[in-house]
Formats: C-alpha cells, structure tokens, sequence
C-alpha cells in the first residue's frame, strides 16, 4: 500500500503514458530523504539554505584525525537528520571511518576515506524502528 510519497529517482517520462508518478511506503520516503540530505551540501538549496548536512564539509580534510574527523561527521549527520527528517525520532547515528584502496581502470590506484553510515530511528506515530544504512567516499566525495 502507497502512502502518497514520491519514489526517487523521479521517473517523468512515465508522466504523458500512465498520467501519474510512482508512489512509496513512508519507511522507503524517509530512507530516500535520508539520502537526498547526506548527498546535500549546506546552502547549496537556495529556498533553504540550511537543508544538507555537513558531510562536504570534511570532503578534503586531511589535516584532522580519524576521531576528531569522525566525531564531528557524527554530529553533522545527527544534526542534519533530526532537523530535515521530522517524521523521525530517538535518531541515532552510527559511523564506521576506514582507509579503503581503490583501482580505477586506466589510473593508479587511489585511497579513499569509506564512511559506512547506519542511522537509526523510530518512526513518529507508528513506533516502527528504521534502519537506514549507506556509505560513501570522501576525498572526494562519491557513492553509488
């Protein structure tokens, strides 16, 4: 059953043939919410320039140390979920920070910084527990 949520990624082509766009369950629009935030830099909304999270901020960072660095990624990440999420609550935000080794084909290989992201939270209403996990690549930033 729908609940009215848009599933991302938005599919408009199907507009002019079904006349409608695919809908979601709230668990799915929050995990795709979630998503949109971690992958927003702050100001880079114009309407709200405060919609993001701080995760950009330490894209090139490497002067910080792996904890220092890790608790202020854990901060940003809190931060910006308990303010762009409101469906949420009792959020809580794990991270694991490791060195990861990359092959790109047709260059060297690379080390990259893996963040593997699990945020928790219950659902405001229902009490249901969500489990959001994802992880990304900083310096520079990537994920898939």
């Amino acid at each position: 059953m729908s609940s009215g949520f848009l599933s991302l990624p938005l599919q408009l082509d199907l507009v002019p043939q079904r006349g409608i766009l695919q809908l979601c369950q709230t668990k799915q629009s929050i995990a795709h919410h979630i998503h949109l935030i971690l992958t927003t830099s702050l100001g880079e909304l114009a309407s709200d320039e405060a919609f993001g999270c701080g995760l950009w901020d330490a894209d090139f960072d490497n002067l910080s140390s792996r904890s220092r660095l890790k608790d202020g990624l854990v901060q940003a990440l809190d931060d910006a979920i308990r303010s762009h999420e409101p469906r949420l609550e009792q959020v809580r935000t794990d991270l694991q920070l490791q060195q990861e080794e990359l092959s790109v084909p047709g260059s060297n290989r690379r080390i990259k910084n893996r963040l593997d992201i699990t945020i928790t939270g219950i659902m405001k209403g229902t009490n249901e527990p969500i489990i959001y996990k994802d992880h990304f690549f900083i310096s520079p930033l990537s994920y898939n």
